[in-house]
């Protein structure tokens, strides 16, 4: 019977024709089915998302709990791995029910790479592959869309995500660090041939922070450590320029510091022989000394 209404029944004996209300009645209602679940309609593995339905009193249940999970009453979806299901939402009172169908998409795999870069260097970051890159803060970092290479731009911290197609997500937090803060490079000049050298310093240093000498793009000696004030790389005797780069102990970023230093030598004057000399007699006008020869600006 599918008409609603009430149902009463009349028996007739077939032979007499007699007949009687039968006791009672039965009443026919029909009941609507909840609207069909709103609310999300997706989910990343791992993640959670909720469904809505406009009828109150229901209760939700997953068709495919090896994908996704559903609590009874809340609505609240948990992804668990990649396909598609149906959710119902059934009414206690009536057992009417209406499904929809939902979708677990697969979760964006973890980020892998360096997550902190010197200011003017780069890092590279990496994921499975499919998606695209944003930088949160580009005035600190940015970053290409299909490369993961990650460009410190400002010191500071910003956040790197990775979207697939989906939606699906995964994120890093990622720290662009100083560079050294430059000084200027002292010292230098020219000496004797023979001589002990000239000093090259530099105009200042900070804690933590190493200063390597370089002669041309050979390092010399070992890198000194900032004192928080000028510090100096001792007497040089090989000719050339020096320049000095300071690197951060803890970061390893590093910065050219601020113009050079010139080393060179001067020649010794050319060594002649003394000539002259001798005896003399006492009240004589002495006898002569000289040179066999003398250069041009020598005294």
């Amino acid at each position: 019977v599918t008409a609603t209404g009430t149902y009463t029944i009349v028996a007739t004996n077939v032979a007499t024709g007699c007949s009687k209300n039968m006791t009672g009645t039965a009443v026919v209602a029909l009941n609507p089915n909840p609207a069909i679940p709103g609310g999300a309609t997706s989910v990343c593995a791992g993640q959670t998302a909720t469904l809505t339905d406009a009828t109150p009193g229901g209760t939700w249940t997953s068709g495919n709990t090896t994908l996704a999970t559903v609590v009874l009453g809340s609505g609240v979806v948990t992804g668990i791995t990649a396909g598609t299901l149906n959710m119902t939402y059934t009414i206690g009172s009536t057992g009417c029910k209406s499904s929809a169908p939902f979708t677990v998409f697969a979760a964006a795999g973890p980020i892998s790479g360096t997550p902190n870069v010197c200011v003017g260097s780069t890092t590279t970051l990496t994921d499975a592959g499919g998606g695209t890159w944003t930088s949160s803060a580009t005035g600190v970092a940015t970053v290409g869309a299909g490369s993961g290479v990650v460009s410190g731009v400002a010191p500071g911290t910003t956040t790197i995500t990775y979207a697939l197609p989906t939606g699906c997500s995964n994120s890093i937090s990622v720290v662009v660090n100083p560079l050294p803060i430059p000084y200027t490079v002292t010292g230098g000049g020219s000496f004797c041939s023979g001589g002990t050298g000239v000093t090259v310093g530099l105009s200042g240093s900070v804690s933590g922070v190493n200063y390597q000498l370089f002669l041309g793009a050979s390092p010399v000696g070992t890198p000194v450590a900032g004192t928080g004030s000028a510090i100096s790389f001792g007497l040089q005797t090989a000719t050339g320029t020096y320049t000095v780069v300071a690197t951060d102990a803890i970061t390893l970023c590093t910065r050219n510091m601020t113009g050079s230093a010139v080393v060179s030598t001067t020649a010794l004057p050319t060594a002649f022989t003394v000539t002259g000399g001798g005896s003399y007699c006492t009240g004589g006008s002495g006898v002569s000394i000289g040179l066999t020869g003398s250069q041009v600006g020598v005294t």
